[in-house]
C-alpha cells in the first residue's frame, strides 16, 4: 500500500480560508495604499497566502507578522 503524504503547501484553500485571506490582504492594501490591481497587490497577496500555507492560520497572527514586515 502506498502511503499518501501531503504536504502543507499543496493543501486546498477553502472558502473560510479564502475569506480570512482577503480580510486580511484588504486590511494591509489599504494600511500600505496599495492600489487595486497593482501588481504590489499581487505579491501581497501571495506573501498572505504563503504565510497561510506554512501555518501562521490566525488572523490576529497574519496581521501582526505583515504589519511587521513593512
Amino acid at each position: 500500500m502506498f502511503e499518501h503524504h501531503v504536504h502543507p503547501l499543496d493543501l486546498p484553500l477553502f472558502s473560510r480560508d479564502m475569506a480570512l485571506l482577503q480580510r486580511v490582504f484588504d486590511m494591509i492594501r489599504v494600511e500600505r495604499r496599495i492600489d487595486a490591481g497593482h501588481p504590489e497587490g499581487d505579491l501581497l497577496a501571495a506573501t498572505i497566502i504563503h504565510l497561510y500555507k506554512q501555518g501562521i492560520r490566525e488572523e490576529a497572527e497574519l496581521l501582526s507578522v505583515m504589519r511587521a514586515e513593512k
